[in-house]
């Protein structure tokens, strides 16, 4: 996802808090516990689907309405942290991939 679009994200994100007054609930703790609420979401419409089945199709708007829910909390928790989630995800992916070479030594 280029930064550009996780700009727009926040922007837009902004403006929704503005418009609904919920700025005093910017808080890391509202943040962690809004997304561990969509993060069940979703696995309610993933519980009953069999092992690499997709989900039924009707679930499928409902499904993507909800990880884009969890994103948008993922990134005003991180905001609300003071890092960005974008970065640190590179960070620990390219570890990831330094760690998976031929040779690398595999941490303790």
């Amino acid at each position: 996802m280029p930064d550009d679009d996780l700009d727009q994200l926040r922007r837009v994100y902004d403006e929704l808090v503005d418009l609904q007054g919920w700025a005093r609930f910017r808080t890391p703790r509202n943040m962690a516990l809004a997304l561990t609420g969509r993060v069940g979401a979703v696995a309610t419409h993933l519980q009953f689907a069999g092992e690499g089945e997709p989900t039924a199709e009707p679930a499928a708007p409902e499904l993507r309405a909800e990880l884009a829910d969890c994103l948008v909390y993922l990134v005003a928790l991180t905001d609300a942290l003071g890092f960005d989630v974008a970065e640190e995800a590179v960070v620990r992916l390219r570890a990831a991939v330094e760690d998976s070479r031929p040779g690398a030594e595999v941490p303790a």
